[in-house]
């Protein structure tokens, strides 16, 4: 799926040569991810967070999505 990214005044447009049922599945992923962070987000003041350096922001995330996981599993 050729593609290009355009940068103008500080936002960026990314330009995608694809089917309908391509960009309806980059769309839902993308706002699963979001959604996602907004749940994290929410639920453990992930903005808040002061932890930045290392790999203890990735590990913290995946701990994160984890208890995220085990919550929407048991309802």
């Amino acid at each position: 799926m050729p593609s290009n990214v355009i940068a103008a005044g500080g936002h960026y447009l990314l330009v995608v040569k694809a089917r309908p049922a391509q960009l309806a599945e980059l769309v839902q992923n993308h706002w699963s991810v979001e959604a996602l962070h907004h749940v994290r987000d929410g639920t453990f003041g992930e903005d808040a967070s002061r932890v930045r350096t290392g790999t203890a922001p990735r590990a913290l995330a995946t701990l994160r999505n984890l208890a995220v996981g085990l919550m929407c599993q048991a309802g």
